[in-house]
């Protein structure tokens, strides 16, 4: 039918005439809706449903002017698209209104218990307003939302607005170019499942709290994971610094903005590549001279390939520790039916994962445990080293943001992976 940009990727896609009813316009189009209403319809079969301005007594749009002019430092709590979200009110950054305007504008009073939802940039993002706010004004990004209690109580439209099933829809009917805008009217086109016992609802939204509870926790957890993995690169930075006297590395290693003459740029003409970070990094290290080598020089790349029904094991970039190095060996090796061969895996090797190297995907195999009959993919390669070479020692170091920091810059290609002529020109 059209096409459009979605996460810097074209999206092109045909629709059937009478597939096309009430919008022409590419986002309302979109087959994504097509797996999300297969969705609804099977709750649907089960509990029926109702539009959106059906289960409730009020959906209206805030304040339909700007209230900017009226903002004051005291009074009346006036909420914006910056304070609401999933579940929860933000007040670090707050505004307030007259006791007297306050008054005048009805249809963007909220209390407690009325549902707040933003109609602008997080659409769909609603949470029930508390008891410690007694009464405040919403603007018109936001939506204010009374259930027909009824038929649903207010927790259980709040939970649905804030699903999957509630979300998407209120998405795909809004409006707009560069700021979409769900407009209140179009309530009669997202329905709402509705189980007639209100037990049933509660047992609902208890279980989606629980879902949501253990969400947050695992979030928790993977943020204080990706900080201990930060301190323990610094640390991998610290000892080969001191032991093995490398130079200190830049203290911000971030994609930046600069200018450089093309006859600067070498071989690449990459952005990339040819970051002021990765260069300067490169720099420190060949002045070190003859101290330091080609990775070419101590190691190679291994092509033994097994048919994938002579595996017992199969080891994927999922199963590789990201900067700590840890392996894990899959016994489901159903996961290889798409698949015709994959790497072998011996011990005494390194694992690196070449596909967006970024993630850190570096492994020493060492153990007596027999590695025969294993297989990874061939998006890892398997790396022998040369001579006296040390590969627990290289491992550690293409881990760390000395090895990191070049290998980070050099992929290219829509799926970022490092070529095999770049990862052994690397400085070790």
């Amino acid at each position: 039918m059209s096409a459009q940009t979605t996460s810097q990727k074209p999206l092109v896609f045909h629709r059937k005439a009478a597939e096309v009813d009430g919008r022409m316009d590419v986002h309302y189009n979109e087959p994504r809706w097509d797996d999300c209403y297969r969705e609804l319809e099977s709750v649907e079969k089960d509990y029926g449903s109702q539009s959106l301005n059906t289960v409730t007594e009020a959906f209206n749009v805030g304040l339909t002017t700007a209230g900017t002019s009226y903002y004051q430092d005291n009074g009346v709590l006036f909420l914006r698209g910056e304070n609401v979200f999933e579940r929860r009110i933000d007040l670090t950054s707050t505004t307030y209104v007259s006791e007297e305007k306050h008054r005048e504008w009805l249809t963007s009073q909220v209390v407690p218990g009325n549902i707040v939802i933003n109609l602008v940039g997080n659409v769909g993002e609603a949470c029930i307003l508390p008891d410690t706010i007694p009464e405040a004004q919403i603007n018109r990004a936001l939506g204010r939302v009374i259930a027909r209690e009824n038929l649903v109580s207010t927790r259980f439209l709040e939970t649905f607005l804030n699903s999957d099933l509630g979300r998407f829809q209120l998405v795909r009917y809004s409006q707009g170019g560069m700021q979409k805008r769900f407009n209140t009217p179009d309530g009669v086109f997202v329905r709402v499942p509705v189980p007639e016992d209100k037990h049933l609802q509660q047992i609902i939204c208890d279980r989606y709290d629980k879902i949501l509870a253990k969400a947050n926790e695992i979030r928790s957890r993977a943020q204080d994971t990706s900080a201990e993995r930060l301190l323990l690169l610094g640390a991998l930075d610290v000892v080969f610094a001191s032991e093995l006297g490398l130079p200190a590395l830049p203290t911000e290693q971030v994609e930046r903005f600069y200018l450089l003459p093309v006859a600067k740029q070498g071989d690449r003409l990459d952005v990339l590549f040819n970051q002021p970070t990765r260069r300067d990094i490169e720099g420190r290290l060949l002045a070190l001279g003859t101290r330091m080598t080609r990775l070419s020089d101590v190691l190679e790349l291994e092509n033994e390939r097994l048919d994938s029904t002579a595996l017992d094991a199969y080891i994927g970039l999922e199963h590789i520790e990201s900067s700590v190095g840890r392996v894990e060996r899959s016994a489901a090796i159903d996961v290889v039916d798409t698949m015709s061969t994959a790497n072998a895996v011996k011990n005494k090797r390194i694992l690196y994962g070449r596909l967006r190297p970024c993630l850190n995907k570096v492994a020493w195999i060492d153990g007596d445990e027999s590695w025969d009959g294993v297989g990874c993919s061939t998006e890892i390669w398997v790396c022998k080293t040369k001579g006296c070479a040390n590969g627990r020692l290289l491992a550690a170091f293409l881990r760390s943001n000395y090895g990191l920091g070049q290998l980070k810059y050099l992929p290219a290609g829509a799926r970022p992976r490092v070529q095999e002529d770049d990862f052994l020109s690397v400085l070790v």
